[in-house]
């Protein structure tokens, strides 16, 4: 048998193991005789095997558990292998970027893994992301059957990987104690299904109902209820009353991780101090402020919003990979009181979390609650629990299930009330053609938010190497004796924007060509703005990612692809931020640029582009190949193109683009500027007549 968990310093020992641990006790009974007393005993072991798959699964969710606070922005996950009624394996997800849950256990179990059942609380993964697919470890392990809580409502798994394993021939079920499952990763399924963080509302009541800044006497030490529940969430908001006055919230309990503290700065004038905050910790906080403020210590991050609004926040947050944040209610001011004037109509909050304390109160100042929605409103599931001479309750405000309703709306707001958006959020809502009430399908899972399909666009050259079928969302790019083409949007995006499609390489040995998408401010400027994914026609199996300020480039970084960018359609993604700039293939972060001190900046409105073009030119051919044409024609077609629904200028550059090109400014040869090989991109390109003609292709298309 592999090494145990007990082996494993950097996870909890587990206390139970293969050698000592058989199936629950009534399967015992499995081998009395029929009649009498032995027919009961069988029926009783009938029933405790149709509850074997929910006790292990219980187990799993007890494994997870471990890791709470520890996760995020990943799920927590347990798995369970056993064989021949006997767990032969046991392991849990630790932390983001180490292995999975399914991992450790198959590890643990071994060569015994083979013909076994694997109970997993959550959908295997079948993606490559920071670790490869728990599907095919799975597989590898030859298991005769996967037992699963519930199906992923990430988009990059969502069900993928409960098929790759019936592909595989092995029998999956699926649904078991599925609303435990749900509990214990509710906060990554609010964050998955909405784009914003899961947020609790925490508060300390006087018997008389009287709002007060204290918590129970031991609730923030260890083995206290507060000093647990911090453990629970990723970051905290407190107001900036609290963070001045007041020790920052802690956890004391044994390897907790500390939250991030979020704290709301509201007519704070040109300076706040966080006495309590070493310079060491800054970076474990941010303020958000209505206008510019100075922070001490040196080094917290300040996010300066026009409109404090909660909404906008936990986007913010749910950006920054938390998946659930706790709001402390206590020395909380009428500013602080305003974001939560509406949190139940706006669907904001998702939990409440009340500590009632043994005193009779005079009332000074806030005196109650009476805020959270212009009507009442019931609370679910409630709990309760004495905590020495407290009471804690707590109760669910909305269902975490559903899919947040007018989620684009949601995000014009947000792009609206940010001032400075660090990075457009990439966060996806679940969809299925089911849900799209218009009978149309689904937009593609992957999608920003905040986006609509590019219906219009411009040809630069050749256009009849280039096909637009508007009404499939498609545009096909042709490379053959005639040179390539170069497409673009007939809009152009301000920072804050994120665009993306799927696209799928030319077949064949594309040896010297470039094939993209890519932001530019002005393709034929010499001192253009750009943000590029780039194809190196000679290795289909990378992507090349860059951005280029005032014309100069030279930040390109090549990433290795799982995949062969031709075998079909990919998707690629790309955020621009006034203060980062983000790049994803298939949901996953390739990369994260953030923006620095006095460091040039694209910021220029940028067309969305794309072209396919020879650049053998380049380097002697050492960066995309020698271009030798063996299997011609190529196609690059390119799907479903996604640009910012608002954030964008009308076109009024066309003209001044040809007079550039007229006046003969466009760079010769420049390595840094997409297309400008004489032979491909003539400077004489008449766009106008390019977009004429496209449109005409359109109309007749569109009468297929």
């Amino acid at each position: 048998m592999a090494s145990s968990l007990v082996a494993r310093p950097h996870l909890a020992p587990c206390p139970v193991r293969a050698s000592s641990v058989a199936a629950p006790p009534l399967a015992r009974f499995a081998t009395v005789g029929v009649g009498g007393r032995g027919l009961a005993a069988a029926v009783r072991c009938q029933a405790q095997a149709e509850d074997m798959d929910g006790h292990y699964i219980r187990r799993c969710v007890e494994l997870a558990r471990k890791a709470e606070g520890h996760t995020s922005p990943n799920p927590m996950v347990g798995c369970v292998i056993v064989r021949d009624g006997r767990v032969v394996g046991e392991g849990f997800h630790p932390k983001a970027g180490q292995p999975h849950a399914e991992v450790f256990a198959l590890r643990d179990a071994g060569d015994l893994a083979e013909n076994a059942t694997a109970y997993v609380s959550l959908e295997p993964c079948n993606h490559y992301g920071r670790t490869p697919p728990c599907t095919e470890a799975l597989i590898n392990a030859k298991v005769k059957e996967v037992v699963v809580g519930m199906t992923d409502p990430n988009p990059i798994v969502a069900s993928k990987g409960i098929e790759k394993l019936r592909g595989a021939g092995i029998d999956v079920r699926v649904g078991v104690e599925e609303a435990l499952c749900r509990k214990l990763n509710e906060a990554y399924i609010h964050r998955m299904l909405t784009g914003k963080a899961f947020a609790t509302l925490r508060a300390t009541l006087s018997m008389n109902g009287i709002v007060t800044n204290q918590i129970g006497k031991g609730a923030d030490q260890s083995g206290g209820y507060y000093s647990r529940l911090v453990k629970e969430y990723d970051g905290v908001i407190i107001s900036s009353n609290l963070a001045r006055m007041s020790t920052l919230p802690v956890s004391h309990e044994a390897g907790a991780n500390q939250p991030l503290y979020i704290i709301i700065a509201q007519g704070e004038g040109s300076l706040l101090q966080i006495p309590f905050l070493s310079e060491e910790n800054a970076s474990k906080a941010i303020v958000f402020a209505d206008s510019p403020v100075t922070v001490e210590p040196a080094g917290v991050e300040v996010a300066v919003l026009r409109e404090m609004d909660l909404e906008s926040i936990l986007q913010l947050l749910a950006q920054k990979g938390l998946c659930s944040v706790l709001v402390d209610f206590r020395e909380a001011g009428e500013g602080f009181v305003s974001l939560l004037n509406n949190f139940h109509e706006e669907k904001l909050v998702q939990k409440v979390v009340v500590e009632l304390l043994p005193v009779w109160l005079v009332s000074e100042g806030l005196s109650n609650l009476a805020f959270g929605g212009s009507q009442s409103f019931l609370l679910k599931n409630m709990e309760h629990r004495e905590c020495s001479d407290n009471r804690n309750m707590e109760a669910h405000v909305l269902g975490v299930t559903a899919v947040a309703d007018s989620v684009l709306q949601n995000h014009r707001l947000h792009t609206a009330r940010v001032k400075l958006s660090p990075v457009p959020t990439l966060l996806t809502a679940m969809a299925s053609e089911s849900e799209s009430g218009n009978g149309e399908a689904a937009p593609h899972p992957h999608h920003p938010h905040g986006t609509d399909p590019l219906n219009h666009i411009a040809v630069d050259y050749t256009p009849e190497n280039c096909r637009h079928v508007p009404h499939a969302g498609e545009i096909h790019v042709t490379f053959d004796d005639r040179g390539g083409a170069r497409w673009r949007s007939r809009r152009r995006f301000l920072p804050g924007s994120a665009v993306a499609g799927t696209i799928r390489a030319p077949s064949g040995d594309t040896s010297g060509l470039n094939y993209n998408l890519y932001l530019s401010s002005l393709e034929c400027s010499p001192d253009q703005d750009e943000i590029d994914f780039e194809f190196l026609g000679h290795n289909k199996r990378a992507v090349q990612t860059n951005y280029h300020v005032g014309g100069e480039g030279g930040r390109e970084q090549i990433h290795e692809l799982p995949f062969d960018s031709s075998d079909d359609f990919h998707h690629y993604a790309i955020a621009w931020g006034a203060e980062a700039i983000e790049w994803r293939v298939d949901g996953e972060l390739i990369r994260r640029e953030e923006r620095r001190n006095g460091e040039p900046w694209p910021t220029k409105p940028m067309f969305l582009y794309a072209s396919l073009w020879d650049a053998s030119y380049i380097d002697e051919g050492r960066w995309t190949g020698k271009y030798h044409g063996r299997d011609a024609p190529y196609v690059c077609s390119y799907r479903d193109i996604r640009v910012p629904m608002a954030l964008s200028v009308e076109e009024d550059e066309v003209e001044e683009c040809q007079a550039a090109n007229a006046a003969g400014d466009a760079p010769d040869g420049a390595e840094e500027s997409q297309d400008a090989h004489a032979g491909d991109a003539p400077a004489d390109a008449d766009a106008e007549t390019a977009a004429a003609a496209v449109e005409q292709e359109d109309a007749e298309a569109s009468k297929e």
